[in-house]
């Protein structure tokens, strides 16, 4: 049986990643259950020593996401283990920033030290398999109260995990309403 683990697995995206593996062993490292993503030594610790095949890179706090990729990569990197990395296609594409009147949002800042970071440990040889999913707005309740149209549903992007497992040539994915 695979076993996955999943920051961020009580709500959002990795809810739906959570629901969508749930025939499989699932490693849950959120606030609800007591993990904190700024203590990231800890989460790969656990991933490890509960020999998980699968992680996925979901929950967002500041850099903490990028260290995380960074740590655990090291644990894994000779490995034939999958990393799936939640990014956004905010990085590149401005327009949820206008709607928030071009304020500063650290958010994009963060998910492109995220994308660097997976984009410089992707060219490295590596038994591990690295990915980057990278939606546009999703329906999570971190959005929910912004004014936009067309925003993805949760289940679409746990699909879009699943097809990049099931698809591992597949490195980095763009995901848009």
């Amino acid at each position: 049986m695979t076993s996955i683990a999943i920051t961020g697995h009580t709500s959002g995206i990795g809810k739906a990643c959570a629901d969508m593996f749930s025939g499989c062993e699932i490693f849950g490292y959120s606030r609800s259950n007591g993990w904190n993503i700024e203590l990231p030594d800890a989460i790969v610790q656990d991933a490890v020593a509960n020999k998980c095949t699968v992680f996925i890179n979901n929950a967002y706090n500041a850099m903490y996401q990028s260290v995380l990729l960074e740590k655990l990569y090291v644990h894994w990197k000779d490995t034939e283990n999958t990393i799936i990395n939640i990014g956004s296609y905010i990085t590149d594409y401005p327009r949820l920033e206008k709607e928030l009147d071009d304020k500063p949002w650290n958010y994009r800042d963060d998910k492109k030290h995220l994308l660097k970071t997976f984009r410089r440990i992707v060219q490295e040889e590596t038994s591990c398999m690295i990915h980057m999913i990278s939606p546009g707005p999703v329906n999570t309740p971190m959005i929910a109260h912004l004014p936009i149209k067309d925003k993805l549903h949760t289940e679409q992007v746990a699909r879009i995990v699943k097809h990049t497992i099931d698809n591992p040539y597949l490195k980095e994915v763009i995901a848009y309403v």
